[in-house]
């Protein structure tokens, strides 16, 4: 970021005139730009460098723009297995349930946020979370076609 091209690239993003997918590997791999990007469009995370998907802060700001993100965050990493992170993503976009780990799609909380920005994320809920009375209604009264 520190040489010429790198201002004029992040001078480009900075401007929107520039894709982050379309940055060169090493603006890309930088976490000022990554950073700044996954706060424009989280769905950006799918193009960044696995050390950037690895990131807390990165993937924070990702899911946090577009939960749906979470589908990108690094399989292996611990921030993966973050709570915090998870139930964020399942608060902006109930359906990025679906990419969260066993342990969240059993947790109340996560579920019940995900359920009531979208119903439909009640699919992909763990079986004793769909016998729940009270999480099912939730989901129904936010989607009636939570059921199908």
């Amino acid at each position: 970021v520190y040489t010429a091209e790198g201002l004029i690239y992040f001078y480009a993003v900075l401007m929107d005139v520039v894709a982050y997918k379309n940055l060169p590997y090493g603006m890309r791999s930088h976490y000022v730009v990554a950073d700044y990007c996954m706060l424009r469009n989280g769905l950006d995370l799918q193009y960044a460098p696995k050390h950037i998907r690895s990131d807390y802060r990165c993937c924070l700001h990702a899911v946090w723009d577009n939960g749906l993100a979470l589908e990108y965050v690094d399989d292996d990493a611990e921030v993966r297995k973050n709570r915090d992170i998870v139930r964020i993503a399942c608060a902006e976009n109930g359906l990025a349930l679906q990419f969260a780990g066993i342990q969240f799609r059993r947790d109340i909380q996560i579920v019940w946020d995900a359920v009531t920005q979208d119903g439909r994320a009640l699919q992909y809920a763990e079986e004793e979370m769909k016998a729940d009375e009270e999480v099912v209604l939730q989901a129904v009264q936010q989607n009636g076609r939570a059921l199908q």
